[in-house]
């Protein structure tokens, strides 16, 4: 049902994380038993500045689940589903991914094969 709510608010793609991460869904799920999701919503802005008319359908099953109502229902064959293979760890403060900043989440890149 969560991506039938998910399809509705517009969500383009789901990210199955396969072990521990540092984030509040993480913990919620695991020490609480909840359901949890980490939702990215687009670009950041500077606050006040953002582009709300584009969460206009997950303002509109936040509205439903907060009064008690049957949210609206998507297609979850519309969304993207991935699976983490690997992560990269930043270890020094200095590390930058080299992609440009109007690169898009889940852009495929052709793979590169090791040099001679």
């Amino acid at each position: 049902m969560q991506w039938q709510w998910l399809a509705a608010a517009d969500m383009q793609a789901v990210l199955h994380q396969h072990q521990h991460s540092w984030t509040f869904s993480h913990y919620s799920k695991h020490y609480h038993g909840a359901q949890a999701l980490t939702l990215e919503l687009g670009r950041v802005a500077p606050f006040g500045h953002n582009d709300m008319a584009a969460l206009g359908p997950l303002r509109l099953l936040l509205e439903a689940l907060l009064e008690g109502r049957e949210p609206p229902r998507g297609d979850p064959g519309r969304m993207a589903f991935f699976r983490v293979e690997q992560e990269l760890m930043r270890h020094a403060e200095d590390f930058r991914l080299c992609f440009a900043d109007d690169v898009a989440n889940f852009t495929e890149f052709p793979r590169q094969l090791p040099g001679p």
